[in-house]
């Protein structure tokens, strides 16, 4: 943890200052909002992403799902990403196993095109543009909110296909747990809340975890069968989250600090390396001020990323016989400011500017000299809502200006609407435009990078009907999106290098369907399926890479008092590896179990059974992952 302390350095310093200002608070009064009142009604459920305020499901024209603490323990989740293929529209790609690169993507759309926040501000890398869902520890994790179709209106680069909220709490339940699992396979993690937010509330976490992952593969592709050898992992977790609250103002540092390494053979079917290793850290600071006055609230975030890669694979083999050992360096500063408030009894205005810098060293040490290069960028935006609960239309429209350093300016529109029908009905329809800045990677990489990279753009737009029953939720919605611009690399030379152009276009149409429901009195039961019907790369005449024909998931749960079983089932469609659509991967079914027992009053022990169909068929083609496994966790409650 003394690494992360010490690169959040500077944002500690502002929040002991800041506490030390404030005092202890007066009158017993707290800036924090109470926590709303469970509701029978699904569209009651409030969340934050949607439009950048608290705002009820069933009160934004935008497709939103809630992933919840419960859902994450149920579905048995070693990361947000294992609980997201239950999420209509999600795609996760795992490159192996446990600990591995592990990356999601929204309604066809790619992993770069998809935004991913933590306590709403951003951690797509910088260099990569990526997001490695193994790096964002579990240990605080209230909920998370998933918003589906173009939002770049309210956050910027890379959601064009959605925008996945990871929202943490510092009040989060104090727990211990450990759990062994497949080849002697430990996790085993602790974290505990002390304090109060009116003096100084701190919740500190620590998670650590430790895989072999070695096991036989079927043959598939133009690869043999063969043994996942140096596929190991050990990850390490801390987390820190310090709360303070004073009359109406809300002030929160979070300090994340993710260390990792792992075997990294590469993909099998490439030519596998039995000695590749892939060193790993990540340090996350983000402080927030939340102020809130007569009409609205005024928001202020700083955060502060470092991640450090090392590759580097000593062995003499196929394919590049030589020895390779790269490292690479990102480092992210932003800053905003927003405030949102009511115009009369039915508008909400929301009105923002953000800033950001990104810098990114690239010491490839056997083929170039160390290159450091640095992008920026700036945005404001605005949007407006009218909703009344007099008339049963509501609307909102908005629009964002942003500059990234050394390309054209964007200019994003968005406009959607809601119309209530009686008997609980729906009907929601939205069209924005969204856009994804080139990451460095693809502008700067040595011997790679194309500098005159502009950003690529997508008109994006979708129609749906939801009707809430009770505690159960019917939604189908129809979305697609028209991209141009889009960034494709593209061979140079003789020699198999390629570099990022702007030149190819996109066409995606799908559907999407949810189902979420009582079995029972006891019984829950929620079904998804979202089908690709088109996902083509109108340039080339082929199909997206890794779009599947359709994506889809059911899972039924019984409850009885304090005891819980069930199951979960996921489902991904056919989808091509490669541009040429020449290497086509199978359908797949996964099938999950668990059973929880509650022993006592402060310990549960939980039995699953993962992958029971999967038989090992791969997320990113030749990288396999091991078939059915069984798991066992004791967790410790106070």
């Amino acid at each position: 943890m003394h690494r992360a302390l010490k690169t959040g350095a500077a944002a500690a310093s502002i929040f002991i200052i800041l506490c030390a200002l404030l005092g202890p608070a007066r009158g017993g009064a707290s800036g924090a909002p109470p926590s709303p009142t469970p509701s029978p009604k699904a569209l009651d459920t409030e969340i934050v992403t949607a439009a950048r305020h608290p705002t009820a499901l069933g009160a934004t024209s935008r497709e939103a799902y809630l992933v919840t603490a419960d859902d994450m323990r149920r579905t048995g989740a070693e990361t947000v990403a294992d609980a997201l293929r239950f999420v209509p529209g999600v795609v996760v790609q795992s490159y192996g196993s446990s600990s591995s690169l592990q990356t999601v993507a929204l309604r066809g759309a790619s992993t770069a095109q998809t935004l991913v926040l933590l306590d709403g501000r951003p951690v797509n890398e910088p260099d990569s543009g990526l997001v490695d869902f193994s790096s964002l520890p579990l240990d605080g994790v209230e909920r998370v909110e998933v918003v589906e179709g173009g939002s770049s209106t309210l956050y910027g680069s890379s959601a064009v296909g959605g925008v996945i909220n990871i929202i943490t709490s510092a009040s989060a339940p104090d727990q211990a747990y450990a759990e062994l699992g497949y080849e002697g396979a430990f996790d085993s993690g602790v974290s505990a809340s002390i304090g109060d937010p009116r003096t100084l509330q701190a919740r500190i976490g620590r998670r650590m975890a430790w895989s072999q992952n070695v096991f036989d593969y079927p043959a598939f592709g133009g690869a043999p069968a063969g043994t996942r050898t140096n596929d190991d992992a050990r990850v390490e977790d801390s987390t820190a989250t310090l709360t303070k609250t004073a009359g109406r103002l809300t002030a929160r540092l979070n300090l994340q600090d993710d260390a990792s390494v792992i075997g990294a053979p590469g993909d099998v079917a490439f030519g596998a390396s039995g000695l590749a290793r892939q060193q790993r850290y990540y340090d996350r600071s983000d402080l927030s001020l939340s102020l809130p006055d007569a009409r609205g609230a005024w928001t202020f975030e700083a955060y502060a990323d470092d991640r450090r890669l090392h590759y580097f694979d000593p062995t003499n083999a196929a394919p590049c016989f030589c020895p390779f050992d790269t490292l690479t360096h990102a480092t992210t500063r932003g800053v905003g400011l927003r405030r949102t408030g009511t115009i009369g009894s039915a508008d909400t205005l929301t009105i923002g500017y953000e800033s950001r810098g990104d810098r990114a060293m690239f010491d490839a040490s056997y083929y170039a000299s160390p290159t450091v290069v640095a992008d920026s960028d700036t945005a404001w935006y605005v949007e407006d809502e009218y909703a009344s609960n007099a008339a049963p239309i509501s609307l909102s429209a908005g629009v964002r200006g942003e500059r990234t350093q050394g390309t054209l300016s964007s200019v994003l529109p968005s406009a959607g609407l809601e119309v209530r029908i009686r008997g609980g009905m729906l009907v929601r329809a939205n069209y924005s435009r969204a856009f994804r800045a080139p990451s460095l990677d693809e502008r700067y990489f040595p011997g790679f990078g194309n500098p005159a990279l502009q950003p690529e753009y997508a008109g994006t737009g979708d129609v749906g009907i939801v009707k809430s029953f009770g505690a159960g939720m019917l939604s189908v919605t129809a979305f697609g999106s028209d991209t141009n611009n889009l960034i494709v690399n593209v061979p140079i030379d003789n020699f198999g290098d390629l570099e990022p152009v702007n030149v190819n276009r996109s066409m995606l149409r799908g559907t999407n369907l949810y189902l979420a429901t009582p079995a029972g009195k006891l019984s829950t039961l929620r079904f998804s399926y979202t089908d690709y019907f088109v996902a083509r790369d109108l340039t080339a005449g082929t199909r997206l890479l890794y779009r599947p024909s359709a994506v889809g998931s059911a899972e039924w749960w019984r409850r009885t008092g304090s005891d819980e079983y069930g199951a979960g089932l996921t489902f991904v469609g056919k989808r091509f590896a490669d541009e040429a659509n020449t290497e086509l991967m199978p359908a797949y079914v996964s099938l999950n179990l668990h059973d929880t027992r509650e022993i006592g009053r402060h310990f549960a022990l939980t039995l699953r059974v993962d992958n029971l169909l999967r038989h090992q068929v791969e997320d990113v083609f030749g990288y396999p992952v091991n078939g059915p496994v069984v798991r066992l966790r004791v967790d410790v409650r106070p």
